[in-house]
């Protein structure tokens, strides 16, 4: 069992880990496979999921909120080679859909920012404590 000193510096060093704000170039990942940005989980799909809606005029913001948490985006120049879908019954930990023609950087001013090859991948938040969960478990 740890003590009061050594689970604050997991604390911190966990901090630390989260808040690396270097440039990451990610790789081909398998369909399934995901790569968090702090809160925000990325997930490699096959392809855009058969029923998703396309929306008309896309937010390059990718998390709720106007936090700098919550600043997750698009790079404003990599906006014009990307689709963005919507899933037809999404929940609360469900974001867009993107296609990304071409590589596209997600931009994070404390997590870095990631390159991703083009593909599809969906966004999905880690948001476990958050009031519309806890109400759906009540």
């Amino acid at each position: 069992m740890k003590n009061a000193v050594e689970v604050m510096e997991t604390i911190r060093n966990h901090g630390k880990s989260v808040a690396d704000d270097s440039k990451k170039k990610i790789g081909s990942l398998a369909v399934g496979d995901y790569v968090a940005q702090g809160d925000v989980n990325i997930w490699r799909l096959e392809g855009v999921p058969g029923g998703a809606v396309q929306e008309k005029k896309p937010d390059s913001q990718l998390a709720p909120g106007t936090t700098k948490g919550s600043r997750h985006t698009v790079r404003e120049s990599d906006m014009a080679h990307c689709e963005f879908f919507r899933l037809p019954e999404e929940n609360e930990i469900q974001g867009p859909v993107i296609k990304m023609n071409e590589p596209t950087t997600i931009e994070h001013p404390e997590h870095g920012d990631q390159l991703w090859p083009a593909g599809v991948v969906l966004i999905t938040y880690q948001r476990l404590r958050s009031d519309e969960l806890k109400r759906a478990r009540d």
